[in-house]
């Protein structure tokens, strides 16, 4: 590797950095006076990754999204890796957007903009991404770098990724679904304050019928921070200020069990979703919009249950709506084992309960329900 410093005929000069004739430059540095000419000074030094991160790299061990990671974040903020884990490494450098930037989703390399004003290379190859942004902040490795960089590998390592936050229920994960501004994140709070293991917070990958653990942290608004009493406010990271809540351990991987769409409305209520919606709306939430490799990967995804939740916009109403949500999940997993036979039945544990008594019935064989719940009349998908 080769550096040199270029110094302007101006006040500036910058450091690039020259990597098999790839010219970066990563530092710009405002001199005292001013100078008449470039000036070329050159030196060499051992090719080595550096991330400039203020705490060290650990080794592969743990990860996130199925990959093994090598960063510099926190091993508490991830989960023991699989031996089958491919091996990632992640590192962040001084730099910025070229004006000539171009968003490439390639088979080999893929390169996506960061805000404000940096952007990400992820390397199939070199098994690396390299985030160049004007200023470090070792709150953003975690998410949303590594988030990003699991939805761009994914399609490589045959698998696929949803913009989707996740809870566990009887070691099974239910995916959930929201707009923007949706609910999702005062959700997933409400299940980390209620011991209620959080899975993933605003990216979900799978392979086939497993998901993998994301880091153990969610981000939440202002709103829901104050309600819950929870999070760190880390500032603006990405393009928006985060309260930070720090997650319970969790497996690194899990089987799913169905999915959650959660919607605004005047008054509780929970029902079945149908195929076709399910379909629309697993595929509205898919975070690279861009045709599965593998047919069979994505069958398994739109074929899980589905659970509509509609709750009002009310703090007073999300501990009644996730109760009754609860209840739906064990009526559906109820049903689903007694279809898997006697020995599934028995792995699939009790039916739960909250507070000691039973919530408002989900009955899934009749669409009977007190909350109202039911499934969608025939014809409607």
């Amino acid at each position: 590797m080769v550096c040199g410093l270029l110094v302007s005929g101006g006040s500036n000069c910058r450091l690039w950095v020259y990597k098999h004739g790839d010219p970066r430059v990563l530092v710009n540095v405002r001199g005292p006076e001013p100078l008449r000419r470039w000036t070329v000074l050159r030196f060499s030094y051992p090719e080595r990754r550096v991330s400039k991160q203020s705490s060290p790299s650990h080794d592969a061990n743990m990860g996130a999204y199925g990959l093994a990671v090598s960063a510099a974040i926190e091993p508490e903020l991830l989960v023991p890796a699989e031996a089958s884990w491919p091996r990632w490494a992640v590192s962040v450098e001084i730099g910025e957007r070229p004006a000539t930037f171009v968003e490439v989703i390639g088979d080999a390399q893929s390169e996506i903009p960061t805000s404000p004003n940096g952007y990400m290379t992820v390397s199939r190859t070199e098994a690396t991404t390299v985030v160049r942004v004007r200023s470090l902040s070792h709150h953003a490795l975690p998410h949303p770098y590594l988030g990003s960089t699991a939805v761009l590998t994914s399609p490589w390592l045959g698998r696929t990724s949803m913009h989707a936050g996740a809870f566990v229920v009887d070691g099974r994960v239910w995916g959930v679904l929201a707009g923007r501004d949706g609910g999702k994140s005062s959700t997933l709070a409400w299940f980390a304050v209620n011991d209620i293991a959080v899975f993933a917070d605003d990216v979900l990958v799978l392979s086939r019928e497993r998901a993998f653990a994301a880091p153990r942290v969610i981000d939440l608004r202002a709103g829901a921070a104050e309600h819950f009493g929870v999070g760190v406010n880390i500032g603006v990271v990405g393009a928006r200020e985060r309260w930070r809540v720090r997650l319970a351990p969790v497996p690194g991987e899990l089987p799913m069990a169905g999915w959650v769409a959660i919607e605004w409305g005047d008054r509780v209520e929970v029902s079945m979703v149908g195929a076709a919606e399910r379909g629309a709306r697993l595929s509205e939430g898919k975070a690279l919009l861009r045709p599965e490799r593998d047919p069979l990967l994505w069958l398994s995804v739109i074929s899980l249950p589905m659970i509509r939740l509609s709750r009002p916009k009310d703090w007073g109403k999300i501990g009644s709506a996730m109760a009754i949500l609860l209840d739906a999940i064990a009526a559906v997993s109820a049903a689903k084992a007694s279809h898997r036979g006697p020995r599934a039945n028995r792995l699939a544990g009790p039916r739960r309960e909250l507070g000691g008594h039973a919530q408002p019935g989900f009955d899934i064989s009749s669409g009977q329900s007190v909350s109202p719940l039911s499934e969608p009349p025939a014809g409607h998908g």
